[in-house]
Order: structure tokens, then C-alpha cells, then sequence
């Protein structure tokens, strides 16, 4: 959960940055939790890690599987 909470602060902070609407930790959590049990079940991962991208102005979270 400090992992997930530290991406948000990360993610919320990014998006101020470029004036985008703030969402909800709760609502960021569930985005997270489900996007990690789709790759998980999917690629045969044993973990997946977050980033985050900005392109053209917004911010966007990027997956990486880890073996």
C-alpha cells in the first residue's frame, strides 16, 4: 500500500503539473490493482512495475512486467 500511495502522490503531483483533473486515491488503487492482476495473469509475471509518462500534455501510467 506505501508503494501505491507513493505512485499517487507521484502521479497526482504530475498531473498538476499539467493541469489535469485529480482523481481519487481509492479510485487510483483499484486502477492499479487491476490493471497488475490483468498483466499478472496474462503475461505469466511475477511482478509488474509502474511508471509514470507524460506525452502531449497528459500523464499516464506505464506497466512493466518483471520476471
Amino acid at each position: 500500500v506505501d508503494s501505491v500511495r507513493g505512485l499517487y502522490e507521484s502521479f497526482a503531483l504530475a498531473r498538476q503539473g499539467t493541469g489535469e483533473a485529480a482523481i481519487r486515491f481509492e479510485k487510483f488503487q483499484d486502477l492499479i490493482q487491476a490493471q497488475a492482476g490483468r498483466i499478472l495473469n496474462e503475461k505469466g509475471a511475477s511482478a509488474v512495475e509502474f511508471r509514470l509518462e507524460t506525452k502531449d500534455g497528459k500523464v499516464s501510467l506505464k506497466a512493466k512486467v518483471v520476471r
